[in-house]
């Protein structure tokens, strides 16, 4: 105890920085003895409570960072997509870029009407670029958002109880179907590919949906079961952005190729 308050007493009164006091006094009366005691209690001045509270903040953006790189990770699967933000699209004034922009700014009142999002187009033209700028954006916001693919769901659901990863995924925040279409052709995908959009539909909640057909050929399909996936998708997407141009892949191949050529023979 001496020890103790030994210590305590080699601690400045006064802080040197803000001037507050170091220590309190304190009137204490036992009420068995009626006795008074007087004594000092260390307290906090504004310099130590600033502090405190600075390294709460860092701490808690510490592990807000963490939580997000996680969410990255696990709803992001190809690393490729972490880098697709808004910030190096290419173009920032289409009417892509600004509908896609303007869904995630209305964010809350997305959610509230589940209104989905359908980007189509042509391969290359940057369809789930702006899908990954969409779940980054969430993401970095706390918000938990998942692209995948009808493929990568099937392989999932192939090792897990198929009902609790339906469920897990239908109570996500958002979610994007990736190239809707692009699938292999089975009862078994099409059927999984109608139950996950249903289940959004009837849920309420927002899905995006990125596909190389345009609405007419979902409108004028001949097949069923492809039919009712796509009345489903146009009923949970009133939101719909086409992209046209050429593709970005073979800009990007040509210019790789370029560049390679360039480091090797100079």
């Amino acid at each position: 105890m001496k020890e103790s308050f030994d210590s305590m007493k080699m601690v400045e009164e006064v802080c040197p920085v803000c001037g507050e006091q170091r220590f309190k006094d304190i009137k204490f009366i036992d009420n068995d003895t009626g006795k008074e005691f007087n004594f000092s209690m260390k307290v906090a001045c504004a310099c130590e409570l600033t502090k405190a509270k600075e390294e709460e903040a860092e701490f808690n953006r510490n592990q807000e960072e963490r939580r997000i790189r996680r969410m990255r990770q696990r709803y992001l699967a190809d690393d490729r997509l972490h880098k697709f933000t808004f910030d190096i699209d290419d173009s920032p004034d289409s009417e892509a870029s600004d509908m896609c922009r303007r869904y995630l700014a209305r964010w809350a009142l997305v959610t509230e009407k589940g209104y989905g999002l359908l980007i189509y187009g042509t391969v290359g033209t940057g369809k789930t670029f702006y899908a990954a700028c969409i779940v980054n954006a969430l993401i970095d916001k706390g918000i938990a958002a998942e692209l995948t693919t009808i493929t990568r769901i099937l392989n999932t659901v192939a090792i897990e109880d198929r009902d609790a990863e339906l469920a897990k995924l239908n109570r996500l925040p958002l979610i994007v179907i990736d190239d809707l279409g692009a699938e292999r052709p089975t009862d078994y995908s099409r059927e999984l590919a109608f139950t996950i959009i249903d289940e959004r539909v009837k849920a309420g909640r927002p899905m995006v949906v990125t596909t190389n057909l345009t609405v007419a050929e979902m409108r004028s399909t001949s097949e069923t079961a492809l039919l009712r996936i796509y009345e489903r998708v146009l009923e949970a997407c009133p939101i719909r952005v086409g992209l046209t141009g050429k593709s970005r892949r073979l800009a990007n191949d040509k210019e790789n190729v370029e560049n390679a050529m360039r480091d090797l023979f100079g």
